[in-house]
């Protein structure tokens, strides 16, 4: 999973090395550049199967159930990855943490990924 993580964070880079040079470009966040976020999404979510008479309610437990441990993996895996890249950046910049960074881009978000995206 760890690396799918770095395999996805490389192309999200990438994607925005793109963007950022070619802002009028289309077809950066497409569904065939998204292949590899797309390829462990798929690889991760367990199959599912419902009963035809089944409601609302057990649809949504059962969802709960199967998807909860596979999101909390991947969730896991971007932590896990992060804290790696932070701690590699902290010893190469003691003056501004990675702490410093993320509360930077915080402030920043809506335009990082505007709403709507």
């Amino acid at each position: 999973m760890v690396r799918r993580v770095i395999g996805v964070l490389t192309a999200g880079e990438e994607w925005a090395r793109i963007a950022e040079a070619e802002p009028d470009r289309a077809d950066v966040r497409t569904p065939d550049t998204m292949n590899v976020l797309n390829e462990m999404i798929v690889d991760t979510l367990p199959a599912m199967e419902f009963d035809a008479d089944a409601t609302a309610d057990e649809i949504t437990t059962q969802l709960s159930a199967a998807l909860g441990p596979a999101i909390t993996q991947i969730c896991s895996a971007f932590m896990c990855v992060h804290s790696e890249l932070a701690r590699v950046y902290d010893d190469t910049d003691p003056d501004r943490s990675s702490g410093d960074v993320l509360r930077e881009l915080a402030l920043d978000a809506d335009r990082i990924w505007p709403p709507g995206n």
